[in-house]
């Protein structure tokens, strides 16, 4: 075997168990090698690896870099690279909402939950905040974000959903994968 990638395609059959590895050069350059089972398992690879409900689904789940380190340069991987750019940028926009919100209810709202749900039961966050009320606000920034990812992922678990989601977030970009 004349070079470490020989060598890594030979022994990727029998990497069970093993996410990859990180090759460091000698130059310092680093490169990233999943496994076959890896990609697989997590359906990385195949016809509806870019389907755009599964893509924000690893968006939002924290495994997007793994797709896109799948993607040879090229457009869908701009696509994929712009996708996580908008749902990341909208995440993290909800979150914030999120917070202001159960502020509001808290300090504005003094705790009323009829004067709150009268004012705010339109709010896109309405029923994440309302589904938190009772717990500490010292965990408010992991149960928001808790929150926000479970509630993009039941807004987007169809591909169509998923699409009408991008639309919302940037009209102006028509975005879309499955169409490629």
């Amino acid at each position: 075997m004349n070079n470490i990638f020989e060598y890594l395609s030979a022994i990727d059959p029998y990497m069970e168990d093993c996410e990859g590895v990180i090759i460091t050069m000698q130059d310092g350059q680093m490169i990233k090698k999943k496994f076959s089972w890896y990609i697989e398992l997590h359906g990385l690879i195949g016809p509806d690896a870019f389907r755009e409900n599964l893509l924000i689904q690893s968006i939002v789940g924290g495994s997007i870099d793994d797709v896109i380190a799948q993607l040879q340069p090229g457009p869908k991987k701009d696509t994929v690279i712009k996708l996580e750019e908008l749902v990341s940028r909208k995440f993290n926009h909800m979150v914030v909402e999120f917070k202001e919100l159960r502020r509001k209810f808290f300090q504005d709202f003094g705790e009323d939950r009829k004067k709150f749900a009268i004012k705010h039961r339109k709010d896109p966050m309405f029923g994440p905040v309302m589904k938190t009320i009772s717990t500490s606000f010292r965990d408010i920034e992991s149960t928001a974000e808790k929150l926000v990812k479970e509630t993009i992922i039941k807004r987007t678990n169809s591909l169509t959903k998923a699409k009408d989601f991008i639309d919302s977030i940037d009209s102006t970009s028509h975005l879309s994968i499955t169409d490629e």
